[in-house]
């Protein structure tokens, strides 16, 4: 690994540890697959399923948001009192 990946990336492995939530089915990419038409309710598309804490499905729809539709910082803050958010 380069040393400036390795820089980055140490903060995050350091974060990490064992999660004990409850798991369920939910999307694993839900931004990016749901269409909405006036007067209709939303539809989600392409299911793509994964066995994982509702938390877990919250932070993917949040990294998905920052990354890809330029949302603010603020909205992982307004997640935070999701369990394990941290």
């Amino acid at each position: 690994m380069r040393s400036d990946s390795a820089r980055l990336l140490r903060p995050l492995v350091a974060a990490r540890g064992p999660v004990d939530l409850v798991s369920q089915a939910v999307h694993g990419g839900l931004l990016g697959n749901i269409l909405f038409a006036d007067g209709q309710a939303p539809a989600v598309i392409d299911w793509a399923v994964y066995w994982r804490p509702p938390s877990w499905a919250s932070a993917v729809a949040v990294v998905d948001a920052r990354c890809r539709h330029g949302a603010q910082p603020e909205l992982a803050k307004r997640r935070s009192y999701l369990p394990a958010w941290a």
